[in-house]
């Protein structure tokens, strides 16, 4: 048997378990991986997010589970479902409510607030429907 059809075999096998395709890398069932700002858990069914990391002074990443949130000085970071569509997961980051924060007029921007960012996976989540159409040949 040649490399080639080893190599066929191998990926024709593979192929027939169920898995997910991530950035053209394939990922075993069961298996959790890292995608950005998400953790993701790798099932039968599909891809779906499990947690959520953001930028720590004293980490260069902190994970937080789905419904946690964590404190960065005055920042408090939340990875948290939408109330409105709970199968969506979001992150973001704001400052705490139970810290007061002076914001001077005379000077400037302050630095320790990050800066503005939507890091929903909504879009991901279109073009990858609109590749699995594409490929299921319905256009619309």
């Amino acid at each position: 048997m040649g490399l080639n059809q080893i190599i066929l075999l191998q990926y024709s096998l593979f192929c027939s378990e169920p898995h997910c395709l991530v950035n053209r890398e394939v990922k075993r069932v069961r298996s959790e991986f890292r995608d950005g700002r998400f953790q993701w858990l790798c099932l039968e069914t599909g891809r779906w997010v499990i947690g959520c990391y953001y930028a720590n002074e004293t980490h260069p990443d902190a994970y937080l589970k789905i419904g946690e949130h964590g404190f960065n000085g005055l920042i408090k970071h939340v990875c948290d479902r939408y109330a409105d569509y709970p199968g969506r997961v979001q992150y973001y980051a704001e400052v705490r409510k139970d810290v007061h924060v002076k914001h001077p007029t005379n000077k400037g921007i302050n630095k320790n607030f990050p800066e503005p960012a939507d890091l929903r996976i909504q879009d991901k989540v279109r073009k990858v429907y609109k590749l699995q159409q594409l490929r299921l040949g319905s256009h619309k």
